[in-house]
């Protein structure tokens, strides 16, 4: 008899123990995807500076005289005077001197295949020439009155195929002068924007 009780207080014990442990399955933790870090692409973009544009882009300017722009002001003569003046003589063929100066820059994209990104192009420009008055002395001749030279900073903008320009007119404030007797230095002083393959 005790051999039968001690047999059942063993398999009451077993199913208590049984039903504890609940036969549950442990819930997975499914760790979270970590973020892999995006990395940029590096830019293609090249920055324009006053060493390297001439790789991308030419710059061109000048100072001249013509008739077209010089509003009636043209003073008719002939030749200059070895360097003295101009002198009158008779004929059909004049020479003509003016009272302005036309000043131009221009900047254009040398290739194609690049994108030209907010391009600007500030130059200084440095005109250097001689003028004449509007008097003849007694041999007929237009004096030469001296030198004059003047400088000043033009900044150009260019469209997305690297061109822009600029045009405009100096007015002397004495004399008569021409396009033979002009000089002119261009120099790129400052340059900003970028160029990227189209």
């Amino acid at each position: 008899m005790k051999k039968f009780l001690s047999l059942l207080l063993a398999a009451m014990m077993l199913l208590s123990f049984a039903a504890c442990s609940g036969g549950g399955k442990t819930a997975e933790v499914t760790p979270e995807p970590t973020e892999k870090a995006t990395e940029e692409p590096q830019s293609n973009a090249i920055q324009l500076t006053p060493d390297n544009y001439s790789k991308y882009i030419s710059v061109n300017g000048g100072a001249s005289c013509n008739k077209s722009s010089d509003n009636g002001n043209a003073l008719r003569v002939q030749s200059r005077n070895e360097g003295n003046g101009i002198e009158t003589k008779s004929g059909s063929w004049t020479w003509e001197v003016y009272k302005s100066i036309n000043e131009s820059l221009y900047i254009k994209g040398l290739s194609q295949n690049f994108n030209y990104n907010d391009i600007a192009v500030t130059c200084k420009l440095k005109v250097t020439y001689k003028t004449y008055n509007n008097e003849k002395d007694d041999r007929g001749v237009y004096a030469f009155t001296g030198t004059e030279t003047y400088e000043k900073e033009i900044t150009v903008e260019c469209d997305i195929a690297g061109n822009g320009e600029y045009k405009e007119l100096y007015q002397l404030p004495n004399g008569y002068t021409h396009s033979d007797v002009i000089e002119y230095e261009l120099e790129v002083i400052s340059i900003s924007g970028t160029v990227t393959p189209a």
